[in-house]
């Protein structure tokens, strides 16, 4: 018994070869229907996982420039007078604030001797003629005792402040190092800080093992103050320097 004769049988009536062909044919055009549909389900399913990979992958984007660019918003230095501190020569004052919520680690120097040299905070100074000078904190004369870096933690939101600066405990290292020597006149001074690890101050020889290594997480970045503007009535060095 041929499928025509199959189908008239169990449709109660008879049909020619015409008609089995078009059956057929709408059969193969349903399932070829079915396979499109299943096709089309699957490409909404890829499509849909495909854009929630994109959302995750530019949210990974976003949260790693918001992580890099947190060192330069992370901390900010301000430069002001220090009106508290008795002088002839003017005085300032640095303030480190702490913008984030979590604690910061900075390696401002070296504690040599049990005396703190903040020698991580640097000047510029600009006088009227428009030169800079770029000023580096005095090293001391001679180690007495155990040397050990200087650190401090500023707590969420908090603040850090080194008082009493006084510019002539400065060395100006442009074109060299050397004794700053001022006359007196105007200037602008600019407070600098690059956050470091101590490690990377110490290079140890081949063979040798590092000096120490120092495991905190140490806030890594730069960071300028505002400029100060301020006279000198009285020079600093010598009267004649240029």
């Amino acid at each position: 018994m041929t499928f025509p004769e199959r189908q008239a049988i169990s449709t109660g009536r008879v049909i020619g070869k015409f008609e089995f062909q078009v059956l057929r044919a709408a059969k193969f055009s349903k399932t070829r229907l079915s396979f499109a549909l299943r096709n089309d389900v699957l490409m909404r399913v890829l499509i849909r996982h495909q854009l929630t990979v994109i959302l995750a992958l530019g949210l990974l984007v976003s949260v790693q420039s918001i992580s890099q660019e947190t060192p330069t918003g992370a901390l900010q230095l301000e430069l002001v007078r220090d009106g508290v501190a008795q002088s002839v020569r003017p005085l300032f004052k640095v303030e480190m604030h702490n913008k984030t919520a979590r604690p910061l680690i900075l390696f401002l120097g070296w504690n040599v001797g049990e005396k703190n040299y903040a020698g991580e905070i640097k000047f510029s100074l600009t006088d009227v003629s428009g030169r800079t000078r770029h000023l580096v904190k005095r090293n001391p004369a001679y180690v007495a005792g155990q040397m050990a870096p200087y650190i401090v933690t500023i707590p969420e939101g908090g603040a850090f402040e080194l008082p009493s600066i006084d510019l002539a405990d400065y060395w100006s290292y442009e074109p060299k190092v050397a004794v700053l020597a001022l006359p007196a006149g105007r200037y602008s001074l600019i407070a600098e800080y690059t956050g470091h690890n101590p490690n990377d101050d110490f290079t140890p020889k081949q063979g040798q093992p590092a000096f120490h290594q120092y495991t905190q997480n140490f806030w890594i970045g730069a960071v300028h103050s505002n400029v100060m503007a301020f006279a000198l009535t009285l020079p600093i060095g010598h009267q004649d320097a240029n």
